[in-house]
């Protein structure tokens, strides 16, 4: 895990944001990078994230899965980005049910990011009324997004 200073306003007045960002690959990851760049542009006060990149094949590990839980109970944005043509895999789903139940009450926002071309289709549908259901339980806020890979 990769741990990236991302600055995004002067280092002595920014708020520092710890940030996870688990991808399904490359362009996905891309297109969530993006997501927090538009966001970082439109920040008042300005911020620093510190962007925790995980990949949904590190999450098949039941070791790094316990970790990426820690990791996530951490951050302040987690950033689920995936191509939404498939239900999320096992793995993900999983991290994302024990994250949500064990995640404690400190604020937290999902941003689930997925391809533009499924924004209307019935594959990414599903896959958002789960995301959603889950974060509702656990009194977390989501914030779909539907954009074109890099």
């Amino acid at each position: 895990m990769q741990l990236v200073n991302q600055r995004t306003g002067d280092e002595e007045d920014a708020v520092k944001l710890e940030v996870m960002l688990v991808h399904e690959d490359l362009p996905a990851g891309r297109r969530g990078k993006e997501v927090l760049d538009k966001v970082a542009l439109n920040l008042e006060p300005k911020a620093d994230f510190l962007v925790n990149p995980w990949n949904f094949e590190m999450l098949h590990n039941p070791t790094l899965q316990n970790q990426a839980v820690q990791d996530a109970a951490h951050a302040h944005i987690v950033v689920l980005s995936a191509h939404g043509r498939a239900k999320l895999p096992a793995a993900v789903r999983a991290w994302l049910e024990v994250w949500l139940d064990r995640r404690g009450e400190s604020p937290c926002a999902l941003v689930v990011s997925l391809d533009a071309s499924v924004r209307e289709s019935s594959e990414a549908n599903p896959m958002l009324k789960y995301v959603h259901a889950l974060a509702w339980q656990a009194g977390v806020e989501v914030f779909p997004h539907f954009g074109v890979p890099p």
